[in-house]
């Protein structure tokens, strides 16, 4: 553990640490993390598993017991005050005699917004608001973004030879980049909680869109083993299958009659082109909270032109062609450079032999800050 944080940046570490355990699977719910201490010793941390699980602040309240009487409480989101799946947790610190609670940040929810705080404050219970506030709303960007914007933040990802070519001709493309990138996209998969390609994709490469580690598990993935929603766009009925191995299938089109547990039509403009706007916020409205984008030039040149990719990592294979390929967007673009869309590089680093360039393209908390997060909790661990 580093020596260089305060007490209360040391126990919300603690707290987000335990939060990572609902990666990926809380949706669409949060994840939160927890943690009690008593007279400086910590009495109990954990953290909302799943959707419908019980929440963090429960967790460590049922580890610690009557214990818990006198004892501050360190969460990363601000506890909940309304009725859902699970009873109000401000009822249950207020019934538990929780002397102080730290709170890491304040939850988007319309429904909360401050009022579990103000509600605890009432209650006479000593509150403190924003101790390591950033690296709270890193913990999850997906759950922030979907509430402050109402659907899914979208991230693209994309491998590209050094003339930034991600396929063939032909359409071949396995592999441009190698093991240590793969590896990330995995983990990343994990994380987000839903990838997405299209149908092109799916008859082409036949991919199984899981988050598989060849047993060189995350630190932390915890007790997670989670695989992601695999979500496959197409304008016209799919026989092509996904294996039944991994996460939940669903097919964004006109469907029926074949394997996927999920059908959605998804909205579309006059010339055929999904209405992505409408289109996310269908999503978010079906528990997404977060889109890891993996689809051929196709689908990524139409999310790109609807303005509504969040974040783009880049990976750039030591590689040529030689010639043509297939780009990494498909479409027209602009004519003139004024026109082109810039965003702000959040992260360049080399893995392997290739380069990822992270570009964010929309404010708010990222999957780029929660890498980062990563990084850095793993280094106060150490």
């Amino acid at each position: 553990m580093s020596a260089d944080l305060n007490e209360d940046d040391r126990f919300m570490g603690l707290a987000l640490e335990a939060g990572l355990t609902g990666l990926g699977r809380a949706a669409p719910n949060p994840c939160v993390g927890a943690l009690l201490v008593k007279d400086g010793r910590v009495l109990a941390r954990g953290g909302h598993r799943f959707d419908g699980g019980p929440h963090a602040e429960s967790v460590v309240l049922s580890q610690a017991g009557t214990d818990a009487r006198g004892a501050t409480l360190y969460v990363t989101l601000e506890p909940c005050c309304h009725v859902g799946r699970q009873p109000p947790c401000t009822e249950a610190i207020q019934a538990a005699g929780i002397r102080e609670v730290v709170v890491g940040m304040v939850d988007p929810d319309p429904r909360m917004s401050g009022r579990g705080i103000q509600h605890l404050t009432q209650q006479g219970i000593r509150l403190r608001v924003g101790v390591r506030q950033e690296d709270c709303e890193a913990l999850d960007p997906g759950y922030i973004h979907r509430q402050e914007e109402g659907r899914p933040r979208v991230v693209l990802k994309t491998a590209a030879t050094l003339e930034g070519n991600v396929a063939t001709q032909s359409g071949h493309s396995q592999w441009i980049t190698g093991a240590t990138a793969r590896g990330l996209g995995h983990e990343l998969r994990a994380r987000v909680g839903a990838v997405m390609i299209g149908r092109g994709t799916l008859e082409a490469d036949q991919p199984r869109l899981t988050a598989r580690f060849d047993g060189h598990t995350p630190w932390w993935r915890l007790d997670n083993d989670y695989q992601p929603k695999r979500l496959v766009v197409g304008g016209a009925r799919c026989d092509h299958e996904l294996p039944a191995e991994g996460g939940a299938r669903w097919y964004l089109g006109p469907g029926l009659g074949s394997s996927f547990e999920r059908y959605l039509d998804l909205p579309r403009l006059s010339g055929g082109e999904v209405n992505w706007p409408s289109a996310l916020r269908r999503l978010a409205k079906e528990g997404v909270n977060a889109v890891l984008v993996e689809g051929g030039p196709q689908l990524a040149g139409s999310l790109m032109r609807a303005g509504v990719v969040d974040e783009w990592l880049a990976f750039t294979a030591p590689a040529t062609l030689g010639g043509q390929g297939r780009a990494a967007l498909a479409g027209d673009g602009t004519d003139h450079m004024t026109g082109a869309t810039r965003g702000q590089v959040e992260l360049v680093e080399r893995l392997g032999d290739d380069v990822l360039v992270w570009t964010r393209f929309r404010e708010g908390p990222s999957f780029a800050a929660q890498e980062k997060l990563l990084r850095c909790l793993r280094g106060e661990m150490e």
